[in-house]
């Protein structure tokens, strides 16, 4: 389908062209290198990538430093190739990693003093009314002095304990410490560190100054403002240089795409002469690299072969700009393996026709397309989610299709709407195809998701009866992939007959019957060749007939009907909302209109974003099992070229 050829391809070179040949590489972006194990001996280049290591980690420190600072979270630089090389070539990283690094430690040392200075704030700021100098507050020759604290219940203990000659002033209390100041006769000093040992106490230590704690606090305070004023130097001095920031991140990149290019360079096999590259390279770009190299360099001799059996061969998806955002779906469940199937233009059609059956109202799909359209011409995405928007645009314009078909638009708002609107009822009614209208013909709703379904699903078995046949599997497509679909096409006749949707004769059904019966046969046929005990040929002769009936058809099938549920439940959720905001719109004098409105609003915006994650997970989940299940084998490793690959920059075109 869409997986491209890929094959090998062998480069042997003289040593001295050996930078140029690796740089043409780069820049060409082709190549996958691969290690070798030919036993040719290796020379490992003499540049030390713990050193480009150090280097990346000291920017990527750097980039995450300034960016904790900057107003805009800066994700990635756009920029041209000319600026590219012009700040590799000028600009002084070096000066503003040293910079980055001493901000820190500054900021580091300044958040260490504050919390110090606070910590003695908070452990004084009891003591505020003690009105005497802290250098007083000491032993005397007679007096042995105690200052400190205690829980407040214990404060009345210990002056009982101790006795006579004791004096204690509380300078201040709280709910759970009482902090006082106890002096007491030298004789009685051991009985009062016994006594307040007892009753929990806790000593403060005052420095040995002539200032009052207040004066003392006022000191703290003062240096706490010095400390904020240099933190706002330093926070000025930072955002002189935020400039610095993108330009940090073009470097990043230069030095990560020349440890890419070290790296890549001990994948080669050396002797003191020649170099011997392998690696992988898509075929349709394999006889252009080769002329080009050979133009350049007319003594290097390239060859290509195909990939052995056992080799793991990486994956390449080639699609079009069309069907390339369906790969986000695939890659979400896994690449498929080397020689397998893409799903993704494959199951394209089906996903955005999925997806808008379950939200089935025209004014979503307006809104979704819109906001996907913004998104991808107003902002700089990531490949991954450029696919995503992508996938949501395609599914938003289905989802119009499909809501205008059924009626859909805001629910039932139009027909709520007063008369001088009558315009939009008639709009909305004149593109109406009554017969699937899930208001008025739910059951028409639910046959057409199961047709759906069948449909996918007997594509599912014919992309595999095709890939049988790739493989030159060619029994088992015969005697058991094309019984399979007739089984499914058979079983489909006879229910189309059973409910009367059309009448067969009687000696069609018979036909069918046989028809189903000699298909069954066929399958236990196969199933009795391919196994070898007589316990599993029974086993899987039976158990393969009736996971087809009971899991194609009946399991898988009517898991569409999940299409019906979704895209029923997201029109009686807009009908909800409108009820309620019409039913507030009745409260009197006018006053109902702001809230009807805003409920309005808010109640859609949340009904969109519920059923919009439901539609994409659902209709996901009926690719990966019921259509996957199929054909689908993933677990493929991805092409991966030598090349330049950018972190934070993205290339201005």
């Amino acid at each position: 389908m869409s997986i491209l050829q890929i094959n090998k391809i062998h480069i042997l070179g003289y040593i001295h062209l050996k930078k140029e040949i690796m740089d043409f590489l780069f820049d060409s972006g082709a190549v996958e290198i691969i290690d070798t194990d030919s036993g040719i001996q290796r020379s490992f280049t003499p540049v030390n990538i713990s050193e480009i290591d150090k280097k990346l980690s000291e920017l990527d420190f750097a980039i995450s430093f300034l960016r904790k600072f900057a107003e805009e979270k800066i994700k990635s630089v756009l920029c041209s190739n000319e600026f590219y090389e012009k700040i590799i070539s000028e600009f002084n990283y070096e000066y503003i990693l040293q910079f980055c690094k001493n901000a820190e430690m500054s900021f580091a040392k300044i958040k260490n003093s504050k919390e110090k200075l606070l910590s003695q704030k908070n452990g004084f700021l009891p003591w505020l009314s003690l009105d005497v100098k802290m250098d007083l507050v000491k032993d005397t020759a007679t007096a042995s002095v105690f200052s400190g604290f205690l829980p407040a219940t214990n404060l009345k203990k210990v002056g009982e304990k101790i006795g006579k000659d004791v004096y204690i002033e509380t300078i201040s209390q709280n709910k759970k410490y009482a902090y006082f100041v106890l002096i007491c006769d030298k004789d009685k000093t051991t009985e009062a560190v016994e006594t307040l040992k007892e009753c929990g106490f806790s000593k403060t230590v005052f420095p040995s100054e002539s200032l009052s704690v207040k004066e003392y606090i006022n000191g703290i305070e003062r240096e706490l403002k010095a400390l904020l004023d240099e933190e706002k130097l330093l926070l000025d001095d930072i955002k002189k240089r935020l400039s610095a920031l993108e330009k940090l991140m073009i470097i990043y990149d230069y030095f990560y795409n020349i440890k890419i290019k070290t790296t890549a360079g001990n994948f080669l096999n050396e002797t003191k002469e020649t170099f011997y590259l392998c690696g992988w390279i898509l075929s349709k770009k394999a006889e252009e690299l080769k002329s080009e190299i050979e133009k350049k360099y007319p003594e290097t001799e390239i060859y290509f072969t195909k990939p052995a059996p056992a080799e793991d061969v990486p994956v390449f998806i080639g699609n079009n700009r069309f069907t390339k955002p369906f790969n986000f779906v695939t890659e979400l469940y896994g690449h498929p393996v080397s020689g397998g199937i893409d799903p993704s233009p494959l199951l394209a059609p089906f996903f955005v026709i999925f997806f808008g059956f379950c939200l089935t109202d025209a004014a979503y799909g307006v809104i979704l397309t819109i906001l996907s359209f913004i998104v991808l011409k107003k902002m700089r995405l990531a490949e991954d989610m450029s696919k995503f928007f992508h996938l949501m645009f395609y599914s938003g314009l289905s989802t119009i299709i499909l809501g205008a078909v059924t009626g859909g638009w805001f629910g039932d708002l139009f027909d709520r709407m007063p008369s001088g609107f009558y315009f939009l009822k008639n709009f909305k009614n004149s593109l109406i195809m009554e017969k699937i209208n899930p208001a008025t013909q739910p059951l028409n709703f639910l046959v057409l998701a199961l047709i759906l379904g069948s449909i996918q699903v007997l594509f599912g078995l014919l992309i595999n009866l095709y890939y049988q046949l790739k493989l030159k599997n060619i029994f088992f497509a015969v005697f058991q992939q094309i019984p399979t679909i007739i089984i499914q096409f058979v079983l489909i006749a006879l229910v189309i007959s059973g409910i009367g949707i059309i009448s067969f004769g009687k000696n069609v059904s018979v036909a069918l019957f046989l028809i189903l019966g000699l298909s069954m046969l066929s399958i236990a046929f196969t199933q009795w060749k391919i196994n070898n005990a007589v316990g599993e040929k029974l086993f899987w002769s039976i158990f393969t007939n009736y996971s087809i009936i009971t899991g194609n058809f009946l399991a898988d099938t009517l898991s569409y009907a999940r299409l019906f549920a979704l895209g029923l439940s997201t029109g009686l959720m807009a009908m909800a909302v409108n009820e309620i905001s019409f039913l507030v719109l009745k409260l009197p004098y006018y006053i109902g209109v702001i809230p009807m409105i805003i409920f309005l609003v808010a109640g859609h915006l949340l009904n969109i974003a519920i059923n919009m994650l439901g539609a994409y997970v659902h209709t996901s989940r009926l690719q990966y099992l019921e259509f996957f299940s199929k054909f689908y084998i993933s677990g493929g490793r991805v092409f991966k070229p030598f090349g330049e690959i950018r972190k934070y920059t993205i290339q201005a075109r």
